[in-house]
């Protein structure tokens, strides 16, 4: 992320956030309820237009990319899709929608602590 921003007409919820996060690695976001970490991660999975800055995964620029283009997805705190669903089966879901093979969602599940 390089100086991502984010207002909804005049209020500016996000200010300028840079960030780079390496392959392999966890970045988690704390902080109180409403001082904008779902809406920095709905701007990532692209549920969310940023207002400014550049957003890139991998090599990609993804800032005005399609949300099914980004390979990103999102588990809600509460029931957003799949209630009746695991968190290891909803992200399961998500990776056999986009071709993943079992054994392959076992392993990202294993990598993510699910198993």
């Amino acid at each position: 992320m390089n100086h991502v921003i984010k207002k909804y007409g005049d209020v500016q919820v996000i200010h300028g956030i840079d960030l780079q996060i390496e392959d392999c690695e966890f970045c988690v976001f704390v902080g109180p309820s409403g001082c904008g970490k779902s809406t920095l991660l709905r701007m990532v999975a692209g549920l969310e237009e940023t207002t400014g800055g550049t957003m890139t995964i991998g090599a990609r620029h993804v800032t005005t990319m399609d949300p099914s283009d980004r390979g990103v997805s999102m588990v809600f705190q509460t029931y957003a899709l799949y209630p009746h669903m695991t968190v290891k089966e909803t992200m399961g879901f998500g990776l056999r929608m986009n071709g993943y093979a079992k054994p392959e969602i076992e392993k990202k599940a294993a990598e993510a602590s699910l198993s």
